[in-house]
């Protein structure tokens, strides 16, 4: 059996927009913690995923304190991870 090797982690569902034809921006109003994120990161390359995709309402806007996204990209690229981003 084949692994995959393409994953996806949500960051937010927050959105600076109000784009129409969207169904998911500001739905739950979170924001995961930083923690959580690595540790799903870790757990995916664990199972073979090379690729990440980062998805969300605006991903860019996600922050833990003071972690923003260039901290995730940075510890992502540290373990070895391509990483993507896709607009809900």
């Amino acid at each position: 059996m084949k692994k995959p090797i393409l994953g996806t982690i949500i960051l937010t569902d927050y959105c600076n927009l109000s784009c129409k034809h969207c169904a998911v921006n500001n739905i739950n109003k979170v924001m995961y913690p930083y923690k959580q994120i690595v540790q799903e990161m870790n757990e995916l390359l664990a199972e073979g995923i090379r690729i990440l995709f980062f998805c969300g309402g605006e991903t860019l806007i996600w922050a833990d304190s003071e972690k923003n996204v260039r901290d995730l990209i940075r510890r992502a690229k540290e373990i070895g991870l391509l990483i993507m981003f896709r607009r809900s």
